[in-house]
């Protein structure tokens, strides 16, 4: 009775048991039918991990079953095949763990990376998401598997961007795309995940390139600049290989890139430093220090160039140098302005301390002495040191003279003018002499304003201009009253009704005579003297040239007659008047001077011819025969000069001419002397004499 209930309750568990069985096989068919996928969630893991549980409690029921009651051909069917399923779960969830595994080293991989990066399906289902992509739309990762990813898009981008997805999952290819995002620069790497050949997932990674955008666009901004730089840039490796050379190198040393890339600099060597210059170069920067200096370098042409150059090493963040920049300016051209400064500078200098007079420099803003050359010095008797930094007023006898000087002459020098003035200045020693001075005031953007003196001693001048004043005083006073006195008793004589035999009335007449062509001399020295200081008033009238010519002769024809000469006159009109506009006295000065000069120099029984003509202005040409030595040729006109014996009279020629000139010039006209050839029998080379007496400009 008990073993039949007890094989009843047998009965009934195996039946559960089938059924279970068979619950559990329909499962185990599913999942078999279900590929193990990348994409399977957690929660299926758990599933199966349930159902290895449910197998190994039914396994446990079975063998107490076997164990407690004999086992029949059924049962013994029923529970290998309920091994057979427990072997399938088993093997099933090993796959699932190892699944569960590589899913968790995924989403660590994921999260690894720090800019967003997620998996998801062909349709856009969000498979995996890092921690990044998740702070970013501030949803967490397990809430964010399984959504749509155009969800956290902007609406008007979530198409367009999506588009590269179907791309992607079309062409089989990865993808790389820029856009921007919230004022950001973005980049999108998407990338196919195969499966048998075909897309299962897409992997996406999320990258804001706004700041290397930005270095991309400031190293294009440098590299435009170092392009079109002026300044020649090269770049060479560790070893000084060039580089890299901007267009500016190229065009300075006449090398293209191409033939400059590789080769070192040393291309340029001009020969011109030695091997302690380039030695020391080569240590500076091999010590991680920039070298500075001036270079000869040699162009392609063979042309030689001086460049200033800066030359630094590059390091790494390992502090090894990996390259070498030289930035070199071509500065030949301001060498050249340079050296030619340095030598005008030199002349100057030379200028400024050997010039014959004495220059003083004065600074305006305080009018102290700060510069003076070496005449000054020799002049005043000063030492530099004792003159530099000084007031000007030490140079003057009195404080009051400088004061009167500076107001005088001071504004005129700051209104641009350059100032001259004769004054009295002291000595080292004390002795006062003339000076006279030129002033004139410097400015510039560049030099602070300078106030430039030059001065010469001219106390011998001024000695002169005494003696000249006491000249002209002792003749126009000491002589002219007795002489007029003189010329007037010879007059009287003859008009007092005395008889005078022929011989003595022409003996009184010539005393007559001689006494006024002194007097003429005396106001003949006089204009000259006031023609030389230029105090001479030109006052023209109209004078009859033809009867100065005619008195002059008269005037001269003893002397004439005495070396018997032939006075030709040509071009002298007979019943008319050749007006002229001068001064009466002066023209008969000049011309009876020019006269005098031609009979003094002309050889016995020579011709002397004079020419007057009318066109095209009056003149009056006065020509001898006379050979003037090459000594006074060139000073034929200047004063006080004499050659020869004064017992021939040659040494007057060049008193007479001297004042031709100066009177001429006085009338506004001019004295000049022209030669001609004439060969003599002896084929030796004698010169003509011609003198010119042109007429006044007033004409």
């Amino acid at each position: 009775m008990n073993s039949s209930k007890r094989r009843s309750e047998l009965q009934k568990e195996l039946h559960e048991a089938r059924t279970r069985v068979s619950e559990l096989e329909a499962e185990l068919k599913r999942l078999e039918k279900e590929p193990l996928r990348k994409e399977h969630s957690l929660s299926d893991a758990q599933k199966m991990a349930r159902v290895e549980e449910k197998l190994r409690a039914s396994e446990e029921r079975y063998r107490g079953i076997t164990e407690n009651a004999p086992i029949g051909e059924d049962m013994l069917r029923a529970v290998s095949r309920l091994a057979d399923i427990f072997a399938l779960a088993q093997e099933k969830n090993r796959a699932e763990k190892a699944l569960q595994r590589r899913e968790t080293m995924l989403q660590g991989f994921l999260n690894a990376i720090r800019e967003p990066a997620f998996l998801i399906s062909p349709e856009g289902v969000i498979l995996f998401a890092n921690a990044t992509f998740a702070e970013e739309v501030r949803i967490s990762p397990q809430d964010l598997t399984g959504s749509d990813i155009r969800s956290y898009l902007p609406p008007d981008m979530a198409e367009s961007r999506f588009r590269h997805v179907r791309e992607v999952v079309k062409t089989k290819k990865e993808k790389i795309f820029e856009d921007m995002l919230f004022d950001r620069h973005v980049e999108h790497l998407i990338y196919p995940v195969l499966d048998n050949g075909d897309v299962s997932s897409v992997a996406i990674i999320v990258l804001d390139v706004t700041e290397r955008r930005q270095q991309e666009q400031e190293l294009r901004v440098l590299r435009m600049a170092i392009e079109s730089s002026s300044m020649n840039i090269v770049i060479t490796d560790e070893k000084g290989d060039i580089e890299y050379a901007n267009p500016a190198f190229c065009n300075v040393t006449g090398y293209s890139l191409e033939e400059s890339i590789g080769q070192n600099p040393r291309i340029l060597k001009s020969g011109e430093h030695d091997d302690d210059f380039y030695r020391d170069m080569w240590e500076t920067i091999s010590s991680g220090k920039t070298w500075h200096g001036e270079i000869c370098n040699r162009k392609k042409n063979e042309a030689l160039f001086w460049e200033l150059a800066s030359i630094a090493p590059v390091k790494d963040n390992h502090g090894v140098t990996t390259h070498y920049v030289a930035i070199k300016e071509d500065i030949t051209e301001q060498r050249e302005q340079r050296e030619l400064l340095a030598k005008t500078l030199n002349e100057f200098q030379v200028l400024f301390q050997h010039t014959a007079v004495g220059i003083a420099l004065v600074k305006y803003s305080t009018r102290l002495v700060y510069r003076v050359n070496e005449r000054f010095i020799q002049i005043m008797g000063y030492c530099p040191d004792e003159v530099v930094g000084q007031s000007a007023s030490m140079f003057f006898a009195t404080e009051e003279r400088f004061i009167d000087f500076r107001d005088e002459h001071l504004p005129k020098m700051l209104a641009g003018e350059t100032i001259h003035a004769e004054c009295q200045l002291q000595r080292k020693n004390g002795d006062i002499f003339w000076a006279e001075i030129f002033g004139k005031a410097t400015a510039s953007d560049s030099l602070e304003p300078v106030n430039i003196y030059s001065f010469h001693d001219i106390s011998e001048r001024k000695d002169l201009e005494r003696l000249k004043e006491d000249v002209d005083r002792i003749m126009r006073h000491d002589l002219k009253t007795p002489l007029n006195g003189i010329i007037g008793l010879p007059r009287a004589l003859l008009l007092d009704g005395c008889r005078f035999t022929d011989r003595e009335r022409r003996l009184i007449t010539l005393m007559e005579d001689a006494g006024r062509l002194m007097l003429r001399m005396i106001d003949q020295s006089l204009d000259l003297f006031k023609m030389e200081m230029g105090n001479y008033v030109y006052m023209p009238t109209d004078v009859d040239l033809a009867a100065i010519v005619k008195t002059v002769l008269n005037d001269c024809r003893s002397s004439s007659s005495a070396k018997n000469l032939n006075m030709i006159v040509k071009g002298l009109p007979d019943d008319s008047d050749l007006l002229v506009k001068a001064d009466k006295d002066l023209l008969y000065t000049l011309f009876s001077n020019l006269v005098i000069n031609a009979i003094e120099a002309s050889p016995q029984g020579s011709d002397i011819v004079i020419d007057i003509f009318d066109e095209p202005r009056p003149t009056a040409s006065i020509t001898n025969r006379g050979v003037v030595p090459k000594e006074i040729r060139k000073c034929f006109f200047q004063k006080y000069k004499t050659h020869g014996d004064k017992r021939d009279r040659s040494w007057y020629i060049l008193r007479q001419a001297h004042c031709g000139r100066h009177g001429m010039r006085a009338a506004h006209g001019d004295l000049r002397r022209k030669r001609y050839d004439h060969p003599y029998h002896n084929h030796t080379m004698r010169w003509r004499e011609v003198t010119e007496l042109h007429g006044s400009e007033y004409e």
